[in-house]
């Protein structure tokens, strides 16, 4: 492989905020639960089929309690495939803007960059430079 099958990068937003994405190429799993979705706030927190959500900041530790939702089999890119394309059949803009798409794939290619340069790197904004 060109790169290595394990890959993870850390973003700063402009207000403060930090993800961590990770991207593995030859998992010997299947499909995580729920993508292994993880989003920690600070008044609450999300992982993966189950949440706790403060009710205000004196509610430091809320219990988890389960998160109603379909569980999804296989890759989560095929409802966002089939929008795309009934978009360009219907004549309508997709779920997902074409500046958003790019923003994130500008994110990526910055992460790989910044990982193979050891550096860190700051990811432009296509609405900037986009008509």
């Amino acid at each position: 492989m060109r790169h290595d099958d394990c890959q993870v990068a850390l973003f700063r937003f402009a207000d403060g905020s930090i993800a961590k994405t990770a991207a593995l190429y030859a998992p010997r799993c299947g499909m995580a639960p729920y993508y292994n979705l993880r989003a920690y706030g600070t008044m609450g927190t999300i992982e993966r089929d189950t949440m706790a959500l403060a009710k205000d900041e004196e509610d430091v530790h809320p219990p988890f309690v389960p998160v109603d939702g379909e569980r999804i089999a296989g890759h989560g890119y095929t409802p966002e495939i089939e929008d795309w394309l009934d978009a360009i059949r219907d004549d309508r803009a997709p779920r997902c803007p074409f500046a958003d798409g790019a923003n994130s794939t500008l994110a990526a290619l910055r992460a790989v960059r910044a990982a193979d340069e050891g550096r860190e790197m700051t990811v432009p904004d296509a609405r900037e430079w986009m008509p």
